[in-house]
């Protein structure tokens, strides 16, 4: 059940974080999703124990990877808004590539070590997890891209601090792009990036093409854990459900009316419950839940 909740934390945190307006929030959401992606893998790896020592491997060094590579760009949104340099924001690109995989980085050694024993899977994983992974490179690219447009929008009136305070920080990016270095690994080819190219031209396609419903994205849901979203999306969701819902009460009854003269004697009680119901919008809402509930019972029996 850890791969399966794990694989489903993925793509939502990501999906989530897309539409954020803050930039740690966007920071938040991809670390729900690199966390997703561990215990899915530790799922894995328990269910497969030939291939655990591998993967706790690729793990370890996943989660020493994300570590510095994500503190460097919580760092860096402190010292964008403490410091007046501008090369600030545009250095955030270096742990923000890091994360996405950039070739030469350990993002990139990171995702080699754990795609190795992946190959050894049997039955749906092997095929479903190198997709997962996929998707997740990919929406990576899409967060930090998100995160460095935010950065460049809410950093253009910095406090005035001196610049020597980013000295640490820049100390830390150091660090990080000598990280894979320092390992006794052989780096993988810049083909094995592309998932990062893809979502860099999704970024273009999008900025160029920039629909107008895209706009209404930004702030639709708030961050929060998974309920707080889901609760707070009612103020959407629930204008919708209720139009079907009377849609489909009004459905039944114009049925019953269309057989109202020849089951009046018998079923006037029932007419009255139902014009009662009518009234209420829930009860078409209900009507679609159990109709899709027997649905999903007959094609699980079957």
């Amino acid at each position: 059940i850890r791969d399966r909740l794990g694989s489903v934390t993925i793509i939502y945190a990501l999906l989530v974080g897309l539409v954020q307006t803050n930039p740690k929030v966007v920071l938040a959401y991809s670390s729900v999703s690199k966390m997703g992606l561990m215990t899915a893998l530790l799922g894995l790896g328990l269910a497969n124990p030939a291939l655990a020592p591998a993967l706790l491997t690729g793990l370890v060094l996943f989660a020493a990877h994300h570590g510095l590579a994500k503190g460097a760009l919580f760092l860096g949104v402190g010292v964008a808004h403490a410091s007046t340099a501008r090369w600030v924001v545009p250095a955030l690109a270096i742990p923000a590539l890091v994360l996405a995989g950039a070739p030469f980085t350990s993002g990139a050694l990171a995702k080699q070590l754990l795609e190795a024993p992946l190959r050894e899977l049997q039955g749906v994983w092997a095929t479903a997890m190198p997709v997962i992974l996929i998707l997740a490179a990919i929406g990576t690219t899409l967060l930090m891209a998100r995160f460095l447009t935010l950065m460049a929008r809410q950093s253009k009136h910095p406090a005035n601090a001196a610049s020597w305070i980013a000295a640490p920080w820049l100390l830390l990016l150091g660090l990080i792009l000598s990280l894979p270095f320092l390992s006794l690994y052989a780096l993988p080819s810049i083909i094995a990036a592309w998932p990062l190219a893809v979502g860099a031209l999704l970024v273009l396609i999008w900025l160029a093409w920039l629909p107008r419903w895209s706009r209404r994205l930004p702030g639709i849901i708030p961050a929060g854990d998974i309920l707080k979203p889901l609760l707070n999306c009612r103020r959407w969701l629930w204008p919708h459900l209720a139009m079907a819902g009377h849609r489909a009460s009004t459905g039944v009854r114009q049925a019953i009316l269309g057989m109202r003269r020849p089951l009046r004697p018998q079923a006037g009680w029932t007419l009255a419950m139902e014009d009662r119901l009518n009234r209420w919008p829930l009860a078409g809402v209900l009507l679609l839940y159990i109709g899709a509930s027997l649905w999903l019972l007959t094609r699980l029996v079957t």
